[in-house]
């Protein structure tokens, strides 16, 4: 699940307000697609690399609060994981767009009795370390122009992402890129 929280500053602690649910995915309401509209020109078509920073994400779409959250265990009753998503980046290419998020810990395998999903005022936070992962869209861009529905595949056999040469390498070079960073 994904969602639109408010960071800030309360008490000398940090506090994360959630705003209200998103979808990352989806040619309509999906945060990726309506961002790449906006963004893209008619000469843009695939293969294409881009690049999505949450700053730029909410600037852009005018969104409400500052970060993009993934519960990445929304169902779970014995763990909390909530990160922040700071970075997009993604390959458009033969009708699909693997993508790599790049994450930030707010709360990881916590008890969620002991936290409110609407308003988590994590312990000690401080920015960890990037954590990433890869997922991947149906759909691509052609001409300026998104095609089919950039949403996650159904569950199959290969739901694992299949990074071709071009694109792995593309990803590759902005986790070395970002680790230099630090």
């Amino acid at each position: 699940m994904y969602y639109i929280y408010k960071e800030e500053m309360e008490d000398n602690k940090v506090l994360f307000r959630q705003i209200k649910v998103t979808h990352l995915a989806g040619c309509t309401n999906g945060l990726i697609a309506k961002y790449l509209k906006k963004t893209i020109n008619n000469s843009v078509t695939e293969p294409y690399a881009w690049h999505i920073a949450s700053d730029k994400l909410f600037k852009t779409l005018c969104l409400p609060g500052n970060i993009l959250v993934i519960d990445i265990k929304p169902n779970s009753k014995e763990e909390l994981s909530l990160f922040k998503i700071k970075n997009i980046w993604g390959y458009s290419s033969s009708g699909w767009t693997p993508i790599m998020l790049e994450l930030k810990i707010i709360v990881h395998n916590k008890n969620p009795d002991d936290y409110n999903r609407e308003s988590v005022e994590p312990e000690n936070y401080e920015e960890s370390d990037s954590v990433f992962t890869l997922l991947y869209l149906k759909g691509t861009i052609r001409n300026g122009k998104l095609e089919d529905k950039w949403i996650f595949p159904g569950r199959s056999s290969t739901n694992s992402v299949l990074l071709w040469p071009d694109a792995r390498d593309y990803f590759i070079s902005k986790m070395q890129m970002h680790k230099k960073e630090l």
